[in-house]
Protein backbone atom coordinates (compact mmCIF):
# COMPACT_ATOMS: atom_id res chain seq x y z
CA UNK A 1 0.00 0.00 0.00
CA UNK A 2 0.99 3.44 -0.71
CA UNK A 3 2.07 5.74 2.36
CA UNK A 4 2.15 9.37 2.06
CA UNK A 5 2.97 11.69 5.11
CA UNK A 6 0.68 14.78 3.99
CA UNK A 7 2.84 17.93 4.63
CA UNK A 8 1.78 21.67 4.80
CA UNK A 9 -0.43 22.81 1.50
CA UNK A 10 3.03 25.43 0.12
CA UNK A 11 5.29 23.03 0.72
CA UNK A 12 3.29 19.77 -0.73
CA UNK A 13 2.65 22.01 -3.79
CA UNK A 14 6.91 22.56 -3.90
CA UNK A 15 7.79 19.45 -4.02
CA UNK A 16 5.66 18.36 -6.45
CA UNK A 17 6.38 21.02 -8.53
CA UNK A 18 9.76 20.15 -7.86
CA UNK A 19 9.69 16.60 -9.32
CA UNK A 20 7.34 17.09 -12.25
CA UNK A 21 7.86 20.71 -13.47
CA UNK A 22 10.21 21.12 -16.63
CA UNK A 23 11.51 24.42 -15.21
CA UNK A 24 13.12 22.68 -11.89
CA UNK A 25 14.65 20.00 -14.05
CA UNK A 26 16.64 22.99 -15.78
CA UNK A 27 17.66 24.26 -12.74
CA UNK A 28 18.97 21.26 -11.33
CA UNK A 29 20.78 20.24 -14.74
CA UNK A 30 22.70 22.97 -15.10
CA UNK A 31 23.96 22.60 -11.89
CA UNK A 32 24.87 18.83 -12.38
CA UNK A 33 26.41 19.83 -15.85
CA UNK A 34 28.72 22.08 -14.09
CA UNK A 35 30.04 20.34 -11.28
CA UNK A 36 30.67 17.20 -14.39
CA UNK A 37 32.00 20.14 -16.31
CA UNK A 38 34.70 20.87 -13.59
CA UNK A 39 35.77 17.23 -13.30
CA UNK A 40 35.68 16.41 -16.78
CA UNK A 41 37.68 19.72 -18.18
CA UNK A 42 41.12 18.17 -18.76
CA UNK A 43 39.84 15.16 -20.17
CA UNK A 44 40.14 14.80 -24.01
CA UNK A 45 37.22 15.13 -25.83
CA UNK A 46 36.21 12.22 -28.49
CA UNK A 47 33.50 13.81 -30.63
CA UNK A 48 30.17 14.86 -29.34
CA UNK A 49 30.41 15.71 -25.60
CA UNK A 50 28.68 13.29 -23.40
CA UNK A 51 25.51 14.39 -22.12
CA UNK A 52 24.51 13.56 -18.43
CA UNK A 53 20.80 12.66 -17.80
CA UNK A 54 20.59 11.11 -14.46
CA UNK A 55 19.24 14.29 -13.12
CA UNK A 56 15.91 13.81 -15.28
CA UNK A 57 15.19 10.31 -12.68
CA UNK A 58 11.57 10.55 -11.25
CA UNK A 59 12.03 7.27 -8.70
CA UNK A 60 9.72 9.88 -6.40
CA UNK A 61 6.45 9.51 -8.29
CA UNK A 62 4.97 6.77 -6.09
CA UNK A 63 5.65 9.03 -3.37
CA UNK A 64 3.47 12.04 -4.63
CA UNK A 65 1.13 9.70 -5.92
CA UNK A 66 -1.54 10.63 -4.01
CA UNK A 67 -0.86 14.24 -3.97
CA UNK A 68 -3.79 16.52 -4.55
CA UNK A 69 -1.71 19.07 -7.22
CA UNK A 70 -0.44 15.69 -8.94
CA UNK A 71 -2.69 16.01 -11.77
CA UNK A 72 -3.21 19.83 -12.30
CA UNK A 73 0.79 19.36 -12.99
CA UNK A 74 0.62 16.81 -15.02
CA UNK A 75 -1.57 18.67 -17.29
CA UNK A 76 0.28 21.34 -17.22
CA UNK A 77 3.06 19.78 -18.97
CA UNK A 78 1.33 17.02 -21.17
CA UNK A 79 -2.00 18.69 -21.58
CA UNK A 80 -2.93 16.88 -24.50
CA UNK A 81 -2.24 13.51 -22.45
CA UNK A 82 -5.68 11.82 -21.26
CA UNK A 83 -4.61 11.03 -17.06
CA UNK A 84 -7.72 9.16 -16.08
CA UNK A 85 -5.75 6.28 -15.38
CA UNK A 86 -4.05 8.53 -12.60
CA UNK A 87 -6.98 9.97 -11.35
CA UNK A 88 -8.41 5.93 -10.95
CA UNK A 89 -5.27 5.17 -9.45
CA UNK A 90 -5.46 7.56 -7.18
CA UNK A 91 -8.71 6.54 -6.30
CA UNK A 92 -8.17 3.18 -5.70
CA UNK A 93 -4.52 2.71 -5.23
CA UNK A 94 -4.54 -1.28 -4.10
CA UNK A 95 -6.15 -2.15 -6.84
CA UNK A 96 -5.64 -5.84 -7.45
CA UNK A 97 -2.21 -5.38 -5.97
CA UNK A 98 0.63 -8.10 -6.82
CA UNK A 99 4.12 -8.90 -8.86
CA UNK A 100 5.04 -6.78 -11.65
CA UNK A 101 5.87 -9.64 -15.17
CA UNK A 102 9.52 -9.98 -15.75
CA UNK A 103 8.73 -8.34 -19.01
CA UNK A 104 7.10 -5.37 -16.89
CA UNK A 105 10.29 -5.04 -15.21
CA UNK A 106 12.49 -5.24 -17.75
CA UNK A 107 10.81 -2.89 -19.81
CA UNK A 108 10.73 -0.24 -16.85
CA UNK A 109 14.51 -0.78 -16.40
CA UNK A 110 15.05 0.00 -20.24
CA UNK A 111 13.02 3.04 -20.21
CA UNK A 112 14.40 4.22 -16.88
CA UNK A 113 18.12 3.57 -17.79
CA UNK A 114 18.58 4.75 -21.41
CA UNK A 115 22.04 6.86 -21.81
CA UNK A 116 22.12 8.20 -24.97
CA UNK A 117 25.73 8.14 -24.72
CA UNK A 118 25.58 4.41 -25.29
CA UNK A 119 27.18 2.94 -28.72
CA UNK A 120 23.95 0.63 -28.66
CA UNK A 121 21.24 3.60 -29.84
CA UNK A 122 22.03 4.93 -32.99
CA UNK A 123 21.51 8.62 -34.47
CA UNK A 124 18.34 7.78 -35.54
CA UNK A 125 16.89 7.00 -32.35
CA UNK A 126 18.33 9.82 -30.45
CA UNK A 127 17.13 13.90 -30.40
CA UNK A 128 13.40 13.98 -31.36
CA UNK A 129 13.37 10.26 -32.05
CA UNK A 130 14.67 9.88 -28.21
CA UNK A 131 12.82 6.64 -26.69
CA UNK A 132 12.31 4.52 -30.12
CA UNK A 133 14.96 2.22 -29.14
CA UNK A 134 13.63 1.78 -25.32
CA UNK A 135 9.70 1.74 -25.96
CA UNK A 136 10.31 -0.79 -29.70
CA UNK A 137 13.77 -3.56 -28.74
CA UNK A 138 13.53 -6.36 -28.93
CA UNK A 139 10.29 -7.95 -28.08
CA UNK A 140 8.93 -5.34 -25.43
CA UNK A 141 6.25 -2.72 -26.70
CA UNK A 142 3.86 -1.15 -25.00
CA UNK A 143 1.29 -3.80 -26.65
CA UNK A 144 3.15 -6.59 -25.72
CA UNK A 145 3.77 -5.88 -21.85
CA UNK A 146 1.10 -3.84 -21.04
CA UNK A 147 -0.85 -6.60 -22.38
CA UNK A 148 -3.51 -6.98 -18.95
CA UNK A 149 -3.21 -5.87 -15.42
CA UNK A 150 -1.89 -9.27 -14.20
CA UNK A 151 1.24 -8.00 -16.29
CA UNK A 152 1.57 -4.63 -14.74
CA UNK A 153 0.92 -5.70 -11.45
CA UNK A 154 -0.01 -2.47 -9.04
CA UNK A 155 -0.48 1.05 -9.33
CA UNK A 156 3.51 1.52 -7.59
CA UNK A 157 4.53 -0.52 -10.68
CA UNK A 158 2.26 1.34 -13.17
CA UNK A 159 3.59 4.54 -11.79
CA UNK A 160 7.65 3.29 -11.98
CA UNK A 161 6.70 2.81 -15.90
CA UNK A 162 5.02 6.76 -15.98
CA UNK A 163 7.94 8.04 -14.65
CA UNK A 164 10.55 6.09 -16.78
CA UNK A 165 8.42 7.45 -19.59
CA UNK A 166 8.13 11.01 -18.11
CA UNK A 167 11.93 11.37 -17.99
CA UNK A 168 12.24 9.84 -21.39
CA UNK A 169 10.41 12.94 -22.77
CA UNK A 170 11.93 15.47 -20.95
CA UNK A 171 15.44 13.99 -22.19
CA UNK A 172 14.54 14.04 -25.68
CA UNK A 173 13.77 18.08 -25.27
CA UNK A 174 17.10 18.04 -23.37
CA UNK A 175 18.77 16.45 -26.24
CA UNK A 176 17.61 18.50 -29.02
CA UNK A 177 18.19 21.88 -26.96
CA UNK A 178 21.98 20.46 -26.21
CA UNK A 179 22.74 19.57 -30.52
CA UNK A 180 20.87 22.93 -31.45
CA UNK A 181 17.48 20.91 -33.07
CA UNK A 182 14.23 22.38 -33.20
CA UNK A 183 11.34 20.02 -32.88
CA UNK A 184 8.02 20.33 -34.39
CA UNK A 185 7.47 17.19 -32.33
CA UNK A 186 8.82 14.02 -30.14
CA UNK A 187 8.74 10.48 -30.55
CA UNK A 188 8.69 10.30 -27.12
CA UNK A 189 5.29 11.86 -26.92
CA UNK A 190 3.65 9.45 -28.35
CA UNK A 191 4.84 6.63 -26.59
CA UNK A 192 3.94 8.01 -22.98
CA UNK A 193 0.54 8.83 -24.60
CA UNK A 194 0.64 4.74 -25.64
CA UNK A 195 1.97 3.99 -21.98
CA UNK A 196 -1.37 6.32 -20.20
CA UNK A 197 -3.91 4.59 -23.02
CA UNK A 198 -2.42 0.83 -22.49
CA UNK A 199 -2.52 0.98 -18.59
CA UNK A 200 -6.19 2.65 -18.87
CA UNK A 201 -7.15 -0.24 -21.09
CA UNK A 202 -5.55 -3.21 -18.63
CA UNK A 203 -7.37 -1.56 -15.79
CA UNK A 204 -10.69 -1.49 -17.17
CA UNK A 205 -10.26 -5.13 -18.18
CA UNK A 206 -9.43 -5.76 -14.86
CA UNK A 207 -12.66 -4.12 -13.58
CA UNK A 208 -10.87 -1.34 -12.45
CA UNK A 209 -13.65 0.89 -12.89
CA UNK A 210 -16.54 -0.94 -12.46
CA UNK A 211 -15.03 -1.48 -9.20
CA UNK A 212 -14.47 2.28 -8.44
CA UNK A 213 -18.62 2.80 -9.73
CA UNK A 214 -19.68 -0.08 -7.70
CA UNK A 215 -18.36 2.09 -4.47
CA UNK A 216 -19.62 5.54 -5.91
CA UNK A 217 -22.87 4.08 -5.86
CA UNK A 218 -23.05 2.09 -2.52
CA UNK A 219 -21.80 5.02 -0.84
CA UNK A 220 -25.08 6.92 -2.85
CA UNK A 221 -27.25 4.63 -1.51
CA UNK A 222 -26.00 4.52 2.18
CA UNK A 223 -26.26 8.35 1.88
CA UNK A 224 -30.05 8.23 0.56
CA UNK A 225 -30.84 5.80 3.16
CA UNK A 226 -29.74 7.53 5.89
CA UNK A 227 -31.46 10.58 5.10
CA UNK A 228 -34.81 8.67 4.09
CA UNK A 229 -34.69 6.97 7.45
CA UNK A 230 -37.34 8.59 9.42
CA UNK A 231 -36.93 8.85 13.19
CA UNK A 232 -39.05 6.70 15.78
CA UNK A 233 -39.98 9.63 18.00
CA UNK A 234 -41.55 11.15 14.57
CA UNK A 235 -43.79 8.00 14.10
CA UNK A 236 -47.46 8.33 15.10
Amino acid sequence: MISYREPKAVEQKQKIEAVFLPEESSRRSQTVISSKSARDQHRPSKGRSKLYVSFFSFNSLSSHFQDANLIAVMAKEFPLIDLTILELMQTNPTFKCGLASADMTSFIHRIEDADPNSSAISEDDSNQNWGHYQFTGGSMTCSSVLASWESIGSTNSACALIAAAIKTCRVARYLCTQHGITADSYLSDHYLEQVFERILVAWKDASGVSHLLNTILLLTCIGHAAHATTPWSALP
